[in-house]
C-alpha cells in the first residue's frame, strides 16, 4: 500500500472516534457545557459543606468562655486569639519583635502563614495592653511571644472549653471572629484582609451566618 493509501486508511479507521466532545473524554462526557455545569455543582456543593463545617460561638458564648479562664496569661492567649481572627499556628510563631503597640498592628509572617503570604493584623488597644502587661511580667523584650508549642496552645483552649462548658477549639475562635466582625459591620473584604483568606469567596461563606447587618452592609455597597 503506498502513502496515500496509507493516509486514507487511518482516516477511515479512527472517523468514527472524533467528535467535538473527544477533548473532553478524560475529564468525563458530556463536552464543555456539561462539565461547566458539573464544576458549578461541585462548587455549590462545597460550599454547602464549608457551611456545615463552621462552627462559631455566639457572643455570650465567648464572654462565658473567656470569663472561665483563670490566668493572666492564659487570658491574653486567647483574646488575642480571638481578637486578631489568626491561626493557632500563626500565634505558636509570633514574635515580639513583630508587635507594632503604637499603630495597634500585629505582623504575621509570610512563612508563618498557611497561605504563605504576609498580612497585617489590627488588634485593638485593651488586648494590646494586655500583651504589655504580659511582657513586662515576664521581663521579655525579644523572640516567640508565648514560647508555646501549637499543640499545647490547643490543650489550654481543651481546658477551658471542657471548665466553662462552652464547645470551643481554636479554630472556632478564628470562625467566631470572623461571624462577630461581619455582624459588627465591618467590611468584607476587611475582614478577609485580617484573617488571611485567599479569596473573597472564601469569607463570603460567612456572611450567611451572620444576621440582617450584613445583608444591609452589601446593600448599602450596591447602591
Amino acid at each position: 500500500m503506498n502513502r496515500k493509501g496509507l493516509q486514507h486508511f487511518f482516516k477511515l479507521a479512527i472517523a468514527p472516534y472524533i467528535d467535538k466532545n473527544a477533548v473532553f473524554d478524560k475529564l468525563g462526557p458530556g463536552g464543555p457545557d456539561k462539565q461547566a455545569g458539573q464544576k458549578g455543582d461541585y462548587m455549590q456543593k462545597q460550599q454547602r459543606c464549608n457551611k456545615r463545617e463552621i462552627k462559631y460561638l455566639k457572643k455570650e458564648e465567648w464572654e462565658k468562655l473567656r470569663d472561665s479562664i483563670d490566668s493572666f496569661r492564659d487570658i491574653v492567649l486567647i483574646e488575642l486569639l480571638y481578637e486578631s481572627g489568626c491561626r493557632v499556628g500563626e500565634l505558636a510563631k509570633m514574635d515580639i519583635q513583630d508587635l507594632d503597640f503604637e499603630a495597634g498592628f500585629i505582623r504575621i509572617r509570610a512563612e508563618n502563614t498557611k497561605t504563605k503570604t504576609a498580612r497585617t493584623v489590627y488588634i485593638p488597644q485593651g488586648i494590646l495592653s494586655k500583651v504589655k502587661g504580659y511582657l513586662k511580667q515576664t521581663r521579655r523584650r525579644k523572640g516567640l511571644l508565648f514560647r508555646l508549642k501549637k499543640r499545647r496552645i490547643q490543650q489550654i483552649m481543651e481546658k477551658y472549653s471542657q471548665g466553662s462548658g462552652i464547645e470551643a477549639t481554636c479554630h472556632t475562635l478564628r470562625h467566631s471572629h470572623v461571624v462577630h466582625a461581619l455582624m459588627d459591620k465591618v467590611p468584607i473584604a476587611a475582614v478577609q484582609k485580617q484573617v488571611g483568606h485567599k479569596r473573597l469567596s472564601t469569607t463570603a461563606i460567612y456572611s450567611d451566618l451572620a444576621p440582617e447587618q450584613v445583608k444591609e452592609a452589601y446593600l448599602r455597597r450596591e447602591r
